[in-house]
């Protein structure tokens, strides 16, 4: 089984009715079932929170395959005490927390207004070790794409002498993760910041990320 964690482009926000997101497309191609755990609005570091918890509550488990496409680090999320009681039925414990417009200006505004933009690499690094350390313990597969914004490997060359983060993209560098060259957006030849991809995207992307996986699942 296949389980996709992401936000609102692996969801599938915007398709028309009887288009197919790219989960619903991976399991056609590879003709396996995919769970599809995307969120809208959804933070890199709830996708984490997602998997691990899936992980412990044996959802996911031994011999499955994880594909996470990560939002960009200007975006965060709120623990949400409603929620997250046990009463409620949503399926996220966190409210995404973004600005009215989705200007790339405005983001950055609150960006800026909740942490550093350290923070925000510092996170995506953070995530990806996680997920994937707790995957290897298990005997999971995992791969790592992204919607848009940009990659961990392109953050390497603004992040100065903070020493730290260096090390950690070291870490994932030598670790081999299996990480995707191209960004979701890439496969939308009309796509803008703030769009979704369209239906075709969704599906070529699919074909893509299958690529990663044949003769593995």
């Amino acid at each position: 089984m296949i389980y996709v964690y992401g936000d609102s482009f692996a969801y599938g926000s915007d398709l028309k009715p009887g288009e197919k997101n790219v989960s619903q497309c991976l399991s056609e191609k590879l003709n396996i079932e995919v769970i599809n755990r995307a969120i809208p609005g959804n933070s890199n570091i709830v996708m984490s929170h997602q998997l691990l918890e899936d992980i412990f509550l044996s959802k996911v488990i031994p011999g499955d395959t994880v594909f996470v496409c990560f939002t960009e680090t200007t975006r965060f999320s709120a623990w949400d005490d409603t929620v997250a009681s046990v009463e409620s039925t949503q399926i996220s414990k966190y409210t995404p927390v973004y600005p009215g417009d989705h200007s790339p200006k405005k983001h950055h505004e609150l960006f800026k207004w909740s942490f550093t933009t350290d923070q925000g690499i510092y996170d995506l690094a953070h995530c990806m070790i996680t997920m994937y350390n707790a995957c290897e313990c298990n005997g999971i597969q995992i791969i790592f794409g992204y919607a848009f914004g940009k990659t961990i490997s392109e953050y390497k060359d603004q992040i100065g002498r903070n020493n730290k983060l260096r090390d950690m993209i070291t870490y994932i560098e030598n670790k081999n993760m299996k990480i995707t060259d191209k960004r979701f957006c890439e496969f939308d030849k009309e796509y803008k910041y703030g769009n979704h991809p369209n239906a075709n995207a969704h599906n070529d992307y699919a074909q893509y990320i299958s690529s990663y996986l044949e003769g593995t699942v």
